[in-house]
């Protein structure tokens, strides 16, 4: 027994590693395996060569430290770009689940990292390079076509993700995969025709009639619910705030209550929606479908309603710019158009906090390219300025079901 402990003592290293790779291998990430042994590889080859070079004792040590810093700093780079990265929520349209100014941790393995599609995506390149003015000019270029290696996971219906929108990080959930048909209806979204079971963090805007706002307010505290509240009108009972699902249920049946309905979205000509048209349609917030997810593979046929729909995403992602005359679409060429094949998976995501949110609502269907990760956690939060110690390394999961 002794001498299996000073074994181990000796070979720790070698034994976590091993342990590493196989789970790796049960993962299925063979590209990840063949990283790791590179590196590993790559460090001990260069010390192995270093201790064979003649020289003083603190230079042969600083060659050492380099070498070191060197594996470091690659490591650091292969860190940030194929396994984990670090983001701040912006804004309030997570709220309920996260908030502005939390520090969340990007799980990029989750789905499988998405390789840089240019020199200026890696970290630290633009430090590195020497940015003239032809430089800059190519930096939302892509040198490099799109490519995804393999994840260990898939992306499903209520993850929050991490996409880029415009150059700019963004967060969100996932409300509906590709191929989904998906509809919002008196604010409740319904997928492929049965209602979509949201987590109770999910936030949506109340009008309130209590008896006695005072008494209202003692219970809020009570209840340990903190949420602005606003007066309608000049009659002090009637109140607006948001509210969580939770909330909402914990307070409806109090006896200082006597109706709580949501406010529901009303038609808004002026508002944009992801579609060309959506006077047309009709469409607000919380009303609004049904349309299909594009898939990959899916072909539709390019109709009046098709073409409100889907131009935007055809135009952006699909590289497909149709104009409609006398009732035929034509493509850039001047050629009539009559349907056309998806090439992409696509996502539609909304933001927890759904009258705050400008989501795939406003700026329509999120294409697998766009994905950078999974968030998995709220590494520490500094909500209105205030340490929130309560959401030091807090999985996601937790946070949406309180």
């Amino acid at each position: 027994m002794k001498q299996l402990f000073i074994k181990f003592k000796k070979y720790w290293k070698e034994f976590f590693i091993i342990i590493f790779l196989v789970l790796l291998l049960f993962n299925r990430l063979t590209w990840l395996i063949m990283i790791t042994l590179l590196l590993i590889g790559l460090y001990r080859g260069l010390i192995f060569c270093i201790g064979y070079i003649k020289v003083l004792g603190p230079i042969h040590k600083l060659a050492r430290a380099s070498i070191f810093f060197i594996i470091v700093f690659i490591s650091s780079i292969s860190l940030k770009v194929l396994l984990i990265d670090f983001y701040r929520i912006p804004s309030i349209s997570m709220e309920g689940t996260l908030y502005p100014e939390d520090v969340i941790l990007v799980n990029k393995l989750a789905y499988g990292p998405k390789l840089p599609q240019s020199p200026f995506e890696i970290p630290w390149m633009k430090f590195i390079i020497n940015l003239k003015n032809n430089s800059r000019e190519n930096m939302d270029k892509n040198s490099w076509p799109y490519k995804r290696l393999n994840g260990y996971s898939f992306i499903e219906q209520g993850n929050i993700l991490v996409y880029e929108l415009e150059g700019i990080a963004t967060v969100k959930r996932c409300v509906a995969l590709a191929g989904d048909t998906i509809s919002i209806v008196k604010g409740r979204i319904m997928l492929n025709g049965i209602e979509y079971n949201e987590p109770i963090a999910i936030k949506n805007m109340y009008h309130i009639r209590v008896k006695n706002r005072k008494k209202f307010y003692r219970t809020l505290d009570s209840l340990k619910i903190k949420t602005p509240i606003y007066q309608e009108g000049d009659d002090s009972n009637n109140l607006k705030t948001t509210l969580s699902h939770k909330e909402k249920y914990l307070l409806k049946d109090i006896p200082e209550v006597i109706t709580m309905e949501k406010e529901l979205d009303t038609f808004n000509i002026k508002r944009e929606f992801f579609t060309v048209s959506h006077e047309k349609l009709g469409w607000t917030l919380d009303e609004m479908g049904p349309f299909i997810v594009p898939k990959k593979g899916m072909r539709i046929t390019i109709n009046p309603h098709s073409f409100n729909i889907y131009k935007y995403a055809l135009e952006k992602h699909e590289n497909l710019a149709l104009v409609e005359k006398e009732g035929n679409y034509y493509d850039e060429f001047g050629n009539v158009v009559l349907s056309h094949t998806f090439s992409k998976d696509y996502y539609f995501l909304m933001g927890d906090n759904r009258k705050y949110s400008i989501d795939s609502r406003y700026s329509g269907f999120v294409p697998e390219q766009r994905i950078i990760g999974k968030v998995q956690s709220v590494l520490f939060s500094n909500y209105f300025g205030k340490f929130r110690w309560n959401r030091i390394l807090r999985n996601v999961r937790g946070l949406e079901n309180n």
